[in-house]
C-alpha cells in the first residue's frame, strides 16, 4: 500500500495483528467490516428492478456486458445467511445507505469481472447539501479475474517483514488508546 509505505518509511512487506492495537479489530477495522469485498458481493443478491443495459465492453481480455444496477439494501439482507443479516444491518445503518447505485460488469457464466461503486450517489441520503459542497464524484472499482487460475502465494521470509509497531507504535501513533 503506496500511502503506508510513505507513513511508515519502510518499503517492502509491514505486519500488523490486532496485539499491535490492544486487541481490539476495530481500530482500524482489521476486522474487514464495510471493506469486505464479500460483503459488497453479497449485496448484490439485492439488485432491485432498476437496472440498465449500458452495453459490451472488454475487461482484462475478456468480452463482458456493462450494467448500471440499484441494490436494495433491504432486499439483499434478506437474501443473506440469517447470521449475517444483523451486522450487515448495523453497518449500513451507521453509514446511513439504504441502497447502492453500482456498475458491474458480466460475462460467460454469470461470473463477475468488475464492480465499480459511485461514493457520493450512495452516500447521498447520509449528507446533507452542505456536506456535499466541494466534495468531489469518487468511484471505488473492484476486479475480480484470473477464474480458475492456479494460486502460488510466496509466504515473505520473516526478515523481510517489519512489524507495524516498529515504525508506528501501535495505535498511540493515530491518537487511539487501545486500553479503552
Amino acid at each position: 500500500a503506496p500511502m503506508l509505505a510513505m507513513l511508515t518509511g519502510t518499503d517492502g512487506w509491514l505486519s500488523v495483528s490486532p496485539e499491535d492495537f490492544g486487541g481490539d479489530t476495530d481500530l482500524l477495522d482489521l476486522s474487514m467490516g464495510t471493506n469486505d469485498p464479500t460483503k459488497i458481493l453479497s449485496a448484490l443478491r439485492g439488485v432491485s428492478d432498476e437496472f440498465e443495459r449500458v452495453g459490451e465492453e472488454t475487461v482484462r481480455g475478456v468480452d463482458t456486458t456493462r450494467y448500471r444496477v440499484v441494490i436494495d439494501l433491504d432486499k439483499a439482507v434478506e437474501a443473506m445467511p440469517e447470521d449475517a443479516r444483523a451486522s450487515y444491518r448495523q453497518e449500513m445503518a451507521e453509514l446511513g445507505i439504504t441502497d447502492m447505485p453500482l456498475d458491474v460488469w458480466i460475462a460467460d457464466y454469470c461470473l463477475l469481472y468488475r464492480l465499480s461503486l459511485y461514493l457520493l450517489e450512495m452516500a447521498g441520503d447520509a449528507l446533507s447539501d452542505e456536506d456535499m459542497d466541494g466534495l468531489e464524484a469518487g468511484e471505488m472499482v473492484f476486479e475480480l479475474y484470473d477464474y480458475g487460475a492456479d494460486i502460488d502465494i510466496e509466504v515473505p521470509d520473516p526478515s523481510e517483514v517489519t512489524p507495524f509497531v516498529d515504525v508506528m507504535g501501535g495505535a498511540g501513533a493515530f491518537g487511539l488508546d487501545p486500553t479503552g
